[in-house]
């Protein structure tokens, strides 16, 4: 049931990517958080998200803009893999705060509360849309590449940074979307490195019959909805998610999950 429940939540949660407004990032690791331990939430969702741009990669590789690549996507991927490190540093701190609250006990951690906060925070960036960007000035690419590459190591959230910047830039549709496919495919590649690197033993002995599944179900649920569902942002289901992500961020901040 454990199995199910985690493929269940996995394939659903990729399939809202395509009605929500929000990426495969954002919704994945609450779904996983539900599953599993928020680190191996994170772990997790950088997994998938980073097959799933592979596979974006493949198909889009022609249009990619190398020019913006090197100048953006490079420095997001030396900027993931020092958020990456930052993760783990404080995934080992030992804070932890016990608290009452309505007559039930918690006790929430710095990686939760880091994580939940930053859930709550880019939910409201991609919902809003607040982060416009008018100059394509080389200094905004850069400083671009650096915020959408550390919180991308740092929890996953990046694509509403790398949109924000990379819509400044004069590029095409096909080029803007190759060129963002390429830069994510690189934050993934870099903080999985990270993520592997740091403590090999522990991904060696994931439960990996459990996770697998997960895997392969988020991955063909993104597949499934690129390949046959319309990206149409549903206004009501958005509100519905956004509100539903901010709780859940709340509650994890708390460590009431």
């Amino acid at each position: 049931m454990e199995i199910l429940g985690l493929v269940l939540i996995a394939f659903f949660a990729s399939i809202l990517t395509f009605y929500s407004g929000f990426g495969l990032g954002t919704l994945l690791l609450p779904a996983f958080s539900l599953m599993v331990p928020v680190e191996m939430a994170i772990f997790l969702t950088a997994i998938v998200h980073f097959l799933n741009s592979i596979f974006k990669f493949i198909l889009t590789r022609n249009a990619l803009h190398w020019p913006t690549l090197i100048r953006f996507g490079l420095v997001s991927l030396v900027f993931a893999i020092l958020g990456a490190y930052c993760l783990k540093y404080v995934a080992i701190q030992n804070w932890n705060y016990s608290y009452k609250l309505f007559g039930f006990y918690a006790t929430t951690n710095v990686l939760k509360l880091n994580i939940g906060i930053l859930l709550i925070i880019f939910t409201w960036i991609e919902y809003f849309d607040f982060i416009k960007v008018k100059s394509n000035n080389p200094l905004h690419l850069f400083l671009g590449g650096i915020a959408s590459g550390f919180f991308g190591g740092l929890s996953g959230h990046q694509g509403a940074l790398r949109s924000a910047f990379l819509r400044s830039m004069p590029l095409s549709k096909e080029q803007f979307i190759a060129t963002g496919i390429a830069c994510a495919l690189l934050v993934d590649a870099g903080r999985l490195l990270v993520y592997t690197k740091l403590d090999p033993q522990s991904f060696i002995n994931m439960n990996w019959q459990l996770l697998l599944p997960a895997i392969i179900a988020a991955w063909t649920g993104a597949w499934i909805g690129n390949k046959y569902l319309k990206k149409i942002t549903q206004n009501q289901i958005q509100k519905i998610v956004c509100i539903c992500l901010v709780l859940f961020g709340i509650a994890l901040a708390m460590g009431l999950i």
